[in-house]
C-alpha cells in the first residue's frame, strides 16, 4: 500500500525517468524504513528529502523558516526572526498567509496576524517588518488584511492584489494607512509608471524582469521624480544580486535591498566569487570589474538548472515537486 504512493515522471519521449516522487507521512516513512531494513535486509539506503508540508506551509528548510506546528509554529518563526536580527539585520520580509488565495477567511486572517505579532514581539519596535502578499488577494481581502496590519507598525505591504490590475492596487493604496509596495512583476517602464500613478509608496522592479540594468536605472529615476521609495526586488541568484547591488548604490530614493542572505543555499558563495561580505545587515557592492564577481564553471556544473512547477499556493513544497523535462511540459500545457 505504501509503495502505491510512488509516482514516476518520464520525459516527453518516455525513454527516461526524470523524477520520482512519494507522498508519505512520517509514520509511513518509518514503516518503509523498517521494511527495507528487516525484510529486504538492506543496512544502508540513501533517501533525498525533497520537502515536507503541513497545511500548505513550505517546510523545505524547517530549521530556517519553520511555520507549521510540527516545526514549532509561530514561536519557531519568531525565533528565526530573532536570530536574524541578532546578526545585525534591521528589516525582515515574510509571507504569513499560508495557502490563502483570492480571499482569506477569519481563521486564516487570525493565524496570519498572530504570526506577524509573534515576529514583532520577537524583534521589538526598531526592526522593519515587511509583509508579502504575493499578489494573491482581491480588494476586499486586501483591505481587511491592511486593517489588521496597521497596529503592528508594518513598514509596507507588498503586492496585496494581482499584478497588472492597477485599478485594484490603486483602490487598496488609497484606503490603506500601511504603505503599499509592488513592481517585481513589472516588465517595462510603463508598468512602473502605472504603479506609481496608482499610488504605491515603494517601487520594487526586478533587474531580470524589467529589462536589465538600463531599465532599472530609469525606474530609479522615475521614483526620484515622484518621491517614491526604491526597493529592488531580488529573489534570484548571485549574478542578479551583484547587478542589483550596483544599481541600488546609485538610486537616490533607495529604501532597502532585498536579499536572501544569510539564510540561503550554502553553495551560492562558491558559484560566484568573491562572496558578498555582509556586516551588521549592510552589504558593500562588489567592486571588481563589471558586476564585480566571477563565475566558477566547475561549481556551476554541480548545480544544473531544474524546471519545476511554481505555484506558491499549492499545498506542497516547490522543491519537492516533480522536475520537468527541460523544453517539454509533461502535462501537455
Amino acid at each position: 500500500k505504501l509503495w502505491q504512493a510512488l509516482q514516476r515522471r518520464m520525459n516527453a519521449d518516455s525513454t527516461a525517468e526524470v523524477s520520482m516522487r512519494v507522498n508519505w507521512t512520517f509514520d509511513e516513512a518509518a514503516q518503509v524504513a523498517e521494511h527495507i531494513k528487516n525484510d529486504l535486509k538492506m543496512d544502508k539506503v540513501l533517501f533525498g528529502l525533497g520537502g515536507w508540508t503541513h497545511r500548505g506551509y513550505d517546510n523545505q528548510h524547517p530549521d530556517i523558516l519553520p511555520t507549521a506546528p510540527e516545526a514549532g509554529g509561530d514561536a519557531a518563526f519568531a525565533d528565526c526572526a530573532r536570530r536574524t536580527v541578532a546578526l545585525g539585520y534591521r528589516g525582515l520580509k515574510f509571507d504569513p498567509f499560508g495557502v490563502a488565495n483570492f480571499t482569506i477567511d477569519e481563521q486564516g486572517l487570525s493565524q496570519a496576524v498572530e504570526r506577524v505579532e509573534a515576529v514583532r514581539d520577537a524583534t521589538g519596535p526598531d526592526v522593519s517588518l515587511m509583509v508579502e502578499g504575493h499578489g494573491r488577494f482581491g480588494v476586499e481581502s486586501a483591505l481587511r488584511v491592511v486593517a489588521h496590519l496597521a497596529p503592528l507598525n508594518v513598514r509596507f505591504f507588498e503586492e496585496p492584489t494581482p499584478p497588472g490590475d492597477h485599478a485594484a492596487i490603486a483602490r487598496v493604496a488609497r484606503a490603506s494607512c500601511v504603505p503599499i509596495a509592488a513592481g517585481e512583476r513589472a516588465y517595462d517602464l510603463r508598468d512602473c509608471q502605472r504603479l506609481i500613478n496608482a499610488g504605491v509608496s515603494v517601487l520594487q522592479p526586478d533587474v531580470i524582469h524589467i529589462g536589465g540594468i538600463s531599465a532599472m536605472v530609469a525606474a530609479a529615476e522615475l521614483c526620484d521624480a515622484s518621491s517614491v521609495s526604491f526597493a529592488p526586488h531580488n529573489a534570484s541568484g548571485p549574478v542578479a544580486t551583484a547587478a542589483t547591488l550596483q544599481l541600488a548604490a546609485l538610486a537616490p530614493t533607495l529604501l532597502m535591498q532585498e536579499m536572501f542572505a544569510p539564510l540561503d543555499i550554502d553553495w551560492k558563495d562558491r558559484v560566484a566569487v568573491p562572496a558578498l561580505q555582509i556586516v551588521d545587515g549592510h552589504v558593500r557592492p562588489p567592486d571588481g570589474p563589471g558586476l564585480g564577481i566571477s563565475l566558477d564553471g566547475p561549481e556551476m556544473a554541480l548545480h544544473p538548472y531544474l524546471v519545476r512547477d511554481l505555484n506558491l499556493f499549492e499545498a506542497t513544497s516547490i522543491l519537492s515537486r516533480p522536475v520537468r523535462d527541460q523544453g517539454h511540459d509533461p502535462a501537455g500545457k
